[in-house]
């Protein structure tokens, strides 16, 4: 994975590079695991508090729609729909 990083970076240099969340394939490159946490740090002004409580807010969303199309057996439909 550190190769692929390497590599990544070697032909066009990037400021910021996300590998996502948890992936089973994950386990199988690592060596070590630890306990991360996602964290944001705002200044204290109108605009960050806003941009904070609309991505909890459309963080919330799309967890409970989750979980209701789970509830409803139509989570694997709904998916398959959006991503092809």
């Amino acid at each position: 994975m550190l190769l692929v990083l390497e590599d990544l970076f070697k032909e066009k240099p990037v400021q910021f590079y996300d590998l996502g969340d948890y992936a089973k394939y994950k386990q199988h490159f690592t060596n070590e695991s630890y306990q991360e946490a996602f964290v944001w740090l705002f200044s204290r002004r109108l605009y960050p508090r806003m941009a904070s409580g609309v991505f909890r807010t459309c963080n919330a969303a799309t967890k409970t729609a989750g979980a209701v199309l789970e509830q409803l057996h139509l989570k694997s439909r709904v998916r398959q729909l959006l991503w092809g």
